[in-house]
């Protein structure tokens, strides 16, 4: 029976790069490899050189290299071809030359496959090429899995460390190379008895068992650290295992209980002391529920708040929509215009509170990066000022604005601290009569406030003629939660306790103080400081 020489189409054309510097043989390549997949595009060239300057801008499916060129022989054209594409192109070696070791060093290399010039017709070549490219992409996806493991383990929110068949570390999680005091040692690769001498014949004995299937676990044990320190540990070991459903190593999970276990043995041996120390404890355990009580009532008030100030938005955004839909055909546009408008601003009143709810869990995580410069102030008092002009102009408020500072720039995050202006600013409306004056001051930052001869930066306040803030809540009112009471008991519009939080944490990152007290004259003075450069920014934390 006569060959089948039906030509199977392809998905979509290729791009193949020939490095043949015998144009015959390239021809001859090229020729092949055009009846098995019509359509392809080529780009031949003669040297290494020429070679690696395409792939810095071409981008090619498949490479087929002769390894004896006019400017690179044997395996070195191979690593060049190699490290150039980083591997991630399937390449073969097209060698008029049968050298089984050269063939296999090929492969070693990263080479999809070592063909004979003169072997095989186009079909075999055909059949090769497919064979490489589709081998490249499950290398690519088995290397994607396996850095997205690396990744994981390594950021793991636990002790986590992976050995493989012999005992040797593969993996570990930050945090388990953190507690164990391993920071400043080669981990990957060692036993678990190199890092932990003293401890090696059990780790080695735990292994091995694991090995057999087993998962063993301890719920007090002792672990030596390198630095001497002797940790209290909890730990599980159990056994991983690979796509063939065998044993390929085992997992260890450790927890560090030092601390706990230390609390434990000072209450044991406090025993002896307790009638002394009752008096003081009963009065520790009445603070404590008194704190207790007071946060879960602050917590209940602002899930009451909360619930309430999404529910609104969320109620307008349905009902508006709603009647919308049903009169989309009959209404005026004026009127359709403003239900859009009536959805527009719960929407955005909805995502202001989920922003601020968002903001301040990422900075209490440290996930807010500052992006600090040395920069002019006055220039986000007024965009906060422009901001709130609306606000501002329907209750007739002044504005007045005294800039007594000798520094005219500060170091600062520009996006961050218009934030702190804006709720500052904004409380200061919110809680001010029609007709009154709001007052800004800029100056240097108190003597309090200073390091040695140096000012510590500059201090901004804003000073309002409303309610004020009574004295027992001058130290509370940045806790997250926490509402005066003069929202309370007055005719203010309640919110989630949750801006002069962020504000705080806000100032906080930039190694300034907040704090707030009432101004003399009536109403309430809310105030900040900022550093003037980065060099004050360093001292302030060497002073921390």
């Amino acid at each position: 029976m006569p060959a089948d020489t039906r030509i199977i189409k392809t998905q979509r054309a290729l791009h193949f790069l020939i490095v043949e510097d015998n144009q015959f043989d390239a021809e001859i390549l090229q020729d092949k490899v055009e009846k098995v997949f019509p359509g392809s595009r080529f780009q031949s060239v003669t040297l290494l050189g020429d070679a690696l300057e395409l792939l810095t801008d071409g981008n090619f499916d498949f490479i087929m290299v002769d390894l004896n060129l006019p400017d690179s022989k044997g395996l070195e054209t191979l690593e060049s071809i190699i490290a150039k594409t980083k591997n991630k192109t399937p390449t073969i070696v097209y060698s008029g030359y049968e050298d089984p070791k050269l063939a296999l060093d090929s492969v070693r290399l990263g080479a999809q496959d070592y063909l004979l010039k003169d072997r095989g017709d186009e079909f075999t070549l055909k059949r090769i090429i497919e064979y490489s490219i589709e081998r490249k992409r499950f290398e690519q996806q088995i290397y994607r899995n396996e850095q997205m493991l690396r990744t994981f383990i390594k950021h793991a929110p636990a002790g986590m460390v992976v050995f493989d068949k012999l005992g040797d570390v593969m993996m570990a999680s930050d945090r388990w190379v953190k507690q164990h005091g391993l920071s400043d040692r080669k981990v990957i690769g060692e036993p678990m008895g190199g890092l932990f001498p003293e401890s090696a014949a059990k780790w080695e004995l735990v292994h091995g068992r694991c090995l057999r299937g087993e998962v063993i676990k301890s719920q007090e044990d002792r672990l030596k650290r390198p630095d001497e320190i002797e940790d209290f540990i909890r730990w599980e070991m159990m056994p991983w295992y690979d796509a063939g459903q065998e044993i390929g190593g085992t997992i260890l999970f450790t927890e560090v209980t030092t601390e706990q276990r230390k609390m434990e043995m000072a209450l044991y041996n406090a025993k002896e002391n307790l009638e002394h120390m009752v008096e003081e404890r009963t009065h520790a355990l009445r603070e404590a529920k008194h704190e207790a009580e007071a946060a879960y009532a602050a917590k209940t008030e602002f899930f009451t708040n909360i619930t309430h100030e999404l529910r609104t938005p969320l109620h307008a955004i349905i009902n508006f929509s709603n009647f919308g839909k049903r009169k989309v055909k009959t209404a005026e546009a004026e009127k359709l215009e403003q239900y859009f408008e009536d959805i527009n601003r719960s929407g955005t009143r909805l995502l202001r509170l989920v922003n601020d709810i968002l903001d301040l869990s990422k900075h209490q995580a440290n996930k807010i990066n500052l992006t600090l410069d040395t920069q002019e102030y006055l220039g986000v008092i007024s965009e906060a000022i422009t901001e709130l002009s609306a606000l501002v102009e329907a209750r007739n408020i002044q504005i007045k604005i005294t800039n007594d500072a000798s520094a005219k720039e500060a170091y600062f995050d520009r996006e961050r601290i218009m934030q702190v202006m804006i709720n500052l600013l904004g409380n200061a409306v919110k809680f001010s009569e029609a007709n009154s004056t709001i007052s800004i001051r800029i100056e240097d930052a108190a003597q309090s406030l200073r390091r040695k001869s140096d000012p510590a930066g500059i201090m901004i306040s804003i000073l309002d003629e409303g309610v004020g803030i009574p004295e027992a809540e001058l130290d509370t009112i940045f806790d997250e939660f926490a509402q005066s009471s003069k929202i309370k008991s007055g005719n203010f519009t309640g919110g989630t306790g949750l801006g002069l939080a962020i504000c705080r944490e806000i100032i906080q990152a930039h190694h300034g103080k907040i704090w707030a007290s009432n101004n003399p004259s009536g109403g309430a003075k809310l105030s900040f400081t900022l550093p003037l450069n980065n060099r004050h920014v360093l001292a302030n934390m060497e002073d921390i």
